[in-house]
């Protein structure tokens, strides 16, 4: 079967589409570590995040969301398994762990968990299902419950879900075949009206940059 190609765009097994851009088949093959600089210059980063934070009131989470191939290896094309011990990711971690004031969380075993019962990426995206998201989501709120305690933590019982059918992801249509690729997964809607609400971008945030600042749920 002819398949359209295009140079970051993979093909997986079965349906299953990668993206390749951005260096991630060499982390996902760790052939292409982290140098020290590398980390030095992010850890600079996290100090500024820290001391901004700091000046607001705000205690600082970075959340690390992972790629495809992290968390679906088994559908990764034949031909580019990982050849080292340790990735990039990994790599970070354990730097911040000895080194920074960040408060970091691993996002990979939410997702890993998800994904034992639904799917939690899209066979044709480079993004999380909705399911997916609500893993992500309940990781990230238990992360901050542990500092602020009236935090509400949501998790996939407060989400009612349903298997619908869609036209293929961002992948498919970088292909030139999105409605060629038609694919089933989950969709989560929650039970109960949103307490959060959206406020506008402060003014100390990159511009450039896209964010939405929610207010988080508490408990009754």
């Amino acid at each position: 079967v002819w398949k359209k190609g295009r140079d970051d765009v993979l093909y997986g097994e079965g349906d299953w589409l990668y993206y390749s851009g951005f260096g991630i088949v060499g982390d996902y093959r760790r052939t292409d570590p982290f140098r020290r600089s590398d980390l030095e210059t992010w850890n600079a980063i996290a100090s500024s995040a820290c001391a901004q934070s700091k000046e607001l009131g705000y205690a600082p989470l970075w959340a690390v969301a992972p790629n495809k191939f992290s968390v679906y290896p088994e559908y990764a094309p034949a031909g580019i398994q990982p050849t080292g011990p340790v990735g990039r990711l990994d790599q970070f971690l354990d730097y911040f762990e000895e080194h920074s004031c960040l408060d970091i969380l691993d996002l990979r075993p939410a997702l890993e968990t998800a994904k034992k019962d639904h799917l939690a990426y899209w066979s044709s995206d480079t993004h999380w299902t909705e399911v997916g998201a609500v893993f992500g989501l309940e990781a990230i709120l238990r992360r901050i419950q542990s500092h602020v305690p009236e935090t509400r933590v949501l998790s996939l019982e407060d989400f009612s879900v349903e298997e619908i059918e869609v036209m293929g992801g961002d992948l498919a249509k970088m292909l030139g075949m999105q409605e060629d690729y038609r694919e089933t997964v989950p969709s989560a809607k929650l039970r109960a009206p949103a307490r959060a609400k959206q406020i506008e971008q402060p003014a100390w945030c990159d511009a450039s940059v896209s964010y939405t600042h929610l207010t988080l749920p508490t408990k009754a």
